[in-house]
């Protein structure tokens, strides 16, 4: 006997069940169709090369079932052999996403792409990684005013020609320390969240993020993550405890501090003697997030979003208790 199922209930189950179990629900019904192929396509990273060429063309070649996806992850690691052919259709695919919110490509192969030619919807976040080849990147964040939600990484010249008006609604960043000078200045009072990716493993790391947080006009609260290399010869627990404390002078709005750390375990009295001196410099912090080397802020925020709200609830935190 047929039986309709609520939309929801569909939904909840394309969600939690496999590929098969997604690709059988497509074919039940059209309704079905419509709910489960939303959560089908957005499994694309975790398809082989094959499935993931089918599912690409399916969506350059159907424009009404690629008008359905909002949320789009792919990760390169195909041959760069192939890759040029593959980018034709990826291309494709990304202009009939017009209805797409969140986008997350990392491209680890030299090519050429310019984004704001094939995708022309409005994101709220976009995760962008490209370590080799030239994107024209500047031009497609000023035709994206809507993005909130920004993690980067590329060479600082894919956005020498960044215009102060880009990004208009940017809140939450994650990027590169060298990549902030060009894209913190006029969008900083506005930031409500900073991760800076890469290790801080000498002195010049702390001044340098400390001089970032001093730029004008900054945020009246800000959550901030930042990732540190223990040493006991070249960063010891006392220079991490003056390096800590120089970036709560520097940025005493800081509400949220992500920590996390790598290299040579630390004795707990290594660990109280960080905080002890260097936290009466943060007089706004409320959390203070531990993370280990396991648990790091790049891991964080490439499973998560760069989003920092979601880490107090997932390891250890501290909270400040006033007196």
């Amino acid at each position: 006997m047929p039986v309709t199922l609520p939309a929801d209930l569909i939904e909840i189950i394309a969600q939690h069940g496999d590929m098969g179990t997604q690709s059988s629900l497509a074919v039940t019904s059209r309704n079905a169709y419509f709910v489960s192929v939303r959560t089908l396509y957005a499994s694309i990273p975790d398809m082989n090369v094959t499935r993931t060429t089918q599912c690409l063309l399916t969506l350059s070649k159907n424009p009404e079932l690629a008008h359905m996806v909002r949320s789009f992850y792919f990760v390169s690691d195909i041959s760069p052999h192939l890759l040029q052919g593959f980018f034709v259709i990826l291309r494709r695919a990304l202009s009939n996403m017009k209805n797409l919110h969140t986008l997350s490509l990392d491209v680890d192969e030299p090519t050429t792409m310019d984004f704001s030619k094939h995708i022309s919807g409005q994101l709220t976040q976009l995760h962008l990684t490209t370590s080799k080849g030239r994107y024209p990147i500047s031009e497609f964040l000023l035709n994206q005013p809507a993005i909130e939600v920004l993690h980067i990484i590329c060479d600082l010249d894919d956005i020498s020609a960044l215009s102060s008006e880009a990004l208009p609604a940017l809140k939450k960043l994650t990027a590169p320390l060298p990549l902030l000078s060009k894209l913190l200045p006029s969008r900083w009072s506005r930031l409500s969240q900073l991760f800076v990716l890469g290790v801080i493993d000498d002195l010049t790391g702390w001044i340098d993020v400390s001089r970032i947080l001093t730029l004008p006009n900054p945020p009246e609260s800000l959550e901030l993550g930042i990732y540190v290399m223990f040493n006991t010869v070249t960063m010891p627990a006392s220079i991490i405890a003056l390096g800590l404390g120089s970036i709560g002078k520097a940025a005493p709005f800081i509400s949220l501090l992500v920590f996390g750390k790598h290299g040579h375990s630390l004795v707990q009295h290594e660990l109280r003697d960080i905080f002890t001196a260097a936290l009466p410099c943060f007089p706004k912090l409320e959390v203070l997030v531990l993370m280990t080397e396991q648990q790091t802020p790049e891991d964080s925020s490439l499973n998560n979003g760069p989003a920092l709200a979601s880490a107090p609830n997932s390891i250890p935190t501290h909270k400040r208790r006033d007196p």
